[in-house]
């Protein structure tokens, strides 16, 4: 299993949600979905099961291998095709970094920051 194949492993509790669009006879028609990434959990946990700490600047991401195998994932999963996939991050003063610019010109990526606070 290579780390990106671990990686979508791992995320896989929790982050896939469905984006309903039409309703029939009372019920929902789910046409598309969503994946909703915490990226502070997801590279976090990849940190910890690659390297043994939960230390995400010892990693090398490829990002768009990391990108692809989401969104398969999701599809997948769901049957569904994929609306787009949100990563939620936090940056120092809500700046992005590099990772951050490389994965909002990914396309169905849409990169959503925090401001990181730092405690002494």
């Amino acid at each position: 299993m290579n780390s990106v194949d671990a990686w979508v492993s791992r995320a896989r509790t929790c982050w896939i949600s469905s984006s309903s669009s039409s309703t029939y006879e009372g019920h929902s028609h789910m046409d598309r979905c969503a994946v909703f990434v915490d990226a502070g959990y997801l590279l976090g946990a990849a940190g910890s099961l690659i390297g043994g700490q939960p230390d995400r600047r010892n990693l090398q991401v490829d990002y768009e291998a990391l990108v692809v195998a989401l969104i398969a994932e999701a599809q997948q999963q769901t049957g569904l095709p994929v609306l787009r996939l949100l990563w939620y991050d936090g940056a120092v003063d809500a700046q992005p970094t590099l990772e951050h610019r490389t994965l909002r010109v990914l396309p169905d990526v849409k990169v959503r920051l925090g401001e990181l606070v730092r405690r002494n």
